[in-house]
C-alpha cells in the first residue's frame, strides 16, 4: 500500500498544479498608451497640463479643457468639441497648447506695463488696466479701445511690443530735438521746440513738425533725416 502511495503522489501533484493553472483568475491588463504615443483603444489620460488635460485615445492625442467636464468619447466626436486641440503625438498636442487661449471665464495670465494679459475663450487679450472692470460677457471687448488680440500669448506680446495706447501722454525717449510720446491709439513724435503741449485740447497731431504712427519704430522711420 506505501509503495502505491508512493508512486502516485507525484502523478498527484501535477494533476494539482494543472488545476491551479486552469482556475487560477487571468491576469487583469489596463490598455495603456506607450509616453508620447495614442494607440490606446480607451481614453487614457496622460498628464494634465495647466486647464488641459492631455488623453490619448485610438489614433490620436488630445488636449482637452478640463471646463469641458466629462467627455463621451464613444458618442461624441471630441476633436471637434470647443478649445480641444489634437495630434499624433504628445509633444505636437503640448506645442499646440503653449499659449493656448481657451478658458471659459476671463483669466488673468499676467501683467504688462499698463496692460493684462487675459485668456478668454478661443483668444489672448492685452487689455488696457485704464479701462478698469471689463464685462466679458456683456460687450465685446476685441473692439475696446486700445485692446489687441491673438491665438496665442507670445503674439499678443509681439503687438503690444511698441503698442501707443494710454490714457495720459506718456514720454517713451528723447531723440535729437524729438520727444517720442505715447497717447491714445498712436505715437507721436513731437519738437521740443513746441514747448509744453495741450494735449486735450489741441489736435497735436496736427501740429508742425509732428510725426505720427502705430508704433515707436513706425513714427522714428518718419523722422526728418539729419542733413
Amino acid at each position: 500500500m506505501h509503495k502505491q502511495l508512493a508512486r502516485g503522489w507525484p502523478l498527484f501533484l501535477i494533476l494539482l498544479a494543472a488545476s491551479c493553472q486552469q482556475t487560477a483568475p487571468p491576469v487583469a491588463h489596463t490598455a495603456t498608451a506607450p509616453a508620447g504615443s495614442a494607440s490606446a483603444d480607451d481614453p487614457h489620460l496622460l498628464k494634465a497640463v495647466g486647464v488641459y488635460n492631455v488623453v490619448a485615445f485610438r489614433n490620436r492625442i488630445y488636449g482637452v479643457p478640463q471646463s469641458l467636464g466629462a467627455v463621451d468619447w464613444y458618442g461624441h466626436d471630441v476633436a471637434s468639441m470647443k478649445g480641444v486641440v489634437t495630434g499624433r503625438t504628445e509633444q505636437e498636442v503640448l506645442q499646440q497648447l503653449h499659449g493656448t487661449a481657451w478658458s471659459d471665464d476671463p483669466r488673468l495670465l499676467r501683467s504688462v506695463g499698463t496692460y493684462n494679459i487675459v485668456a478668454f475663450h478661443d483668444k489672448i487679450y492685452g487689455v488696457p488696466q485704464s479701462l478698469g472692470a471689463v464685462d466679458w460677457r456683456g460687450q465685446d471687448v476685441a473692439s475696446m479701445k486700445g485692446v489687441v488680440t491673438g491665438r496665442t500669448e507670445q503674439e499678443v506680446l509681439m503687438q503690444l511690443h511698441d503698442t501707443a495706447w494710454s490714457d495720459d501722454p506718456r514720454l517713451l525717449k528723447s531723440v535729437g530735438t524729438y520727444n517720442i510720446v505715447a497717447f491714445h491709439d498712436k505715437i507721436y513724435a513731437v519738437p521740443q521746440s513746441l514747448g509744453a503741449v495741450d494735449w486735450l485740447g489741441h489736435d497735436v497731431a496736427s501740429m508742425k513738425g509732428v510725426v505720427t504712427g502705430r508704433t515707436e519704430q513706425e513714427v522714428l522711420d518718419g523722422l526728418p533725416r539729419p542733413k
